[in-house]
């Protein structure tokens, strides 16, 4: 590899011409680089995003068939989730029904992950945008983001939902 330092102890990969103090991605790993590209970041202390649509279909189906935001990390880690932005770009017909829709560990009846997100949302019969923030929540190992409506799965409607979410994958103790 042309113009690059290979360090064969660890195995990794470093450019030659890198700005200093940006981070940088070499083999699956995160540095700050400040020149000497030995400055590893913990990868589970970096901000994520998850951009996940759902389909009227998906939403139709909402309390039914929750919808995964973010997998589940693997043993001994968790997410953290620290805010989830939703867009509904509606289409004709608004949703109907009692359709608060809840972001949580696991599965529709698992820990909330965030506050919810109210019905006049769902039911909107024109596009809107809301937030829903973190929450004092118990951790749970090992576990997906999902979102889901807790009461029934909504009637009619034909609008989509774009929800980004931003995580962080956090070692347990």
């Amino acid at each position: 590899m042309a113009g690059a330092t290979v360090n064969k102890a660890q195995g990794e990969q470093y450019g030659a011409s890198l700005a200093a103090g940006n981070p940088v991605i070499y083999a699956s790993k995160l540095y700050l680089d400040d020149g000497t590209k030995s400055n590893p970041v913990d990868p589970y202390s970096v901000t994520q995003h998850a951009k996940v649509t759902l389909t009227s279909a998906q939403i139709l189906a909402l309390n039914t068939t929750p919808i995964t935001l973010v997998a589940a990390p693997g043993a001994g880690y968790y997410v953290s989730v620290s805010e989830a932005l939703a867009y509904l770009t509606f289409n004709t017909t608004a949703y109907t029904g009692t359709n608060a829709a809840n972001i949580t560990y696991t599965n529709g009846a698992g820990a909330a992950a965030t506050g919810t997100l109210a019905s006049s949302f769902l039911d909107s019969s024109s596009s809107a945008a809301v937030k829903a923030i973190a929450v004092a929540v118990t951790p749970v190992a090992n576990a997906p983001i999902v979102i889901s409506v807790g009461t029934a799965n909504p009637a009619a409607g034909d609008s989509t939902i774009t929800v980004d979410i931003a995580y962080r994958i956090v070692k347990l103790p």
